[in-house]
């Protein structure tokens, strides 16, 4: 999505390119340019990017888990994945406007995908057989 800097790549030091892609190595690293990416977003705004999905889904972990013992994990899962799905659709556009409305869409995406943790445990608590609910959730744990 972004531009790609290619001043460090050398056509001495090719270890950073995966050998197995088809793709036209020689193009790559003679091209003085940068990956011509969508954006021109800095590092700091990338990296607040990155990192805002993971503030809203660590800081919704303990909410969540209350929504979905208050209102029923069906309910609130499916919800909270509707409107992820939504603005995940919606990402894009938020990109092309601006910054901060990619930003604000990643922490809602992160919002609604906290409730998805605590939602399953509640579902494999009420669905699993009694002899195997923990090992559903040392199952989910790894996975996670």
């Amino acid at each position: 999505m972004v531009g790609v800097d290619n001043s460090g790549v050398t056509s001495n030091n090719v270890s950073n390119i995966c050998p197995d892609r088809d793709i036209e190595t020689s193009i790559v690293l003679n091209s003085s340019v940068g990956g011509g990416g969508e954006f021109d977003w800095s590092k700091q705004e990338q990296g607040l990017l990155l990192g805002s999905y993971y503030w809203s889904y660590t800081a919704a972990q303990i909410p969540a888990a209350w929504l979905a013992t208050k209102y029923g994990f069906r309910l609130v899962f499916g919800v909270s994945m509707l409107f992820s799905g939504l603005i995940t659709l919606l990402f894009p556009v938020c990109a092309h406007g601006h910054v901060y409305l990619a930003l604000l869409a990643r922490v809602l995406i992160g919002l609604f995908h906290a409730v998805a943790f605590p939602a399953m445990t509640g579902a494999w608590g009420a669905w699993a057989p009694p002899l195997e609910i923990t090992k559903l959730q040392e199952i989910g744990r790894a996975h996670v």
